[in-house]
């Protein structure tokens, strides 16, 4: 195996791991299907399910963002993140569909960095310092 597809897949195991510790189901998609990994749990009103794109860069292709509005659009998911690295620390993005735009989806403490998931999407948290 070359070392970007390992990279690679450490980095998708490490978002998997994390997203299991925040309560969610995922599966990571075999052979860099799109998306890498689909992840759900449980809630009151249903189920919450997120389709999670890895990438070591940050960014998407035009063809996968086209597929990510696709999936979005046929309200397949809850929400749509892409998942990254900055600085050896994980990040999360997700794509608003009012405006077309991607906006930073995440919490920082002294433990580490942690996504905020929240009903409504438009609802921005800062963090207690």
């Amino acid at each position: 195996m070359n070392k970007s597809y390992m990279i690679g897949y450490r980095f998708q195991i490490r978002v998997k791991k994390h997203l299991e510790s925040k309560g969610y189901m995922c599966i990571v998609q075999p052979r860099s299907a799109f998306p890498d990994i689909v992840a759900w749990r449980s809630e009151f009103s249903g189920f919450d399910i997120l389709l999670v794109e890895c990438k070591v860069n940050k960014y998407l292709s035009k063809e996968e963002k086209q597929r990510m509005i696709d999936l979005i659009e046929s309200e397949r998911c809850s929400s749509f993140l892409v998942a990254y690295r900055k600085k050896r620390k994980m990040k999360f993005q997700e794509y608003n569909d009012l405006n077309g735009k991607f906006y930073e989806v995440l919490i920082t403490t002294k433990d580490g960095v942690y996504p905020i998931f929240k009903e409504d999407k438009n609802e921005k948290t800062k963090p207690n310092r």
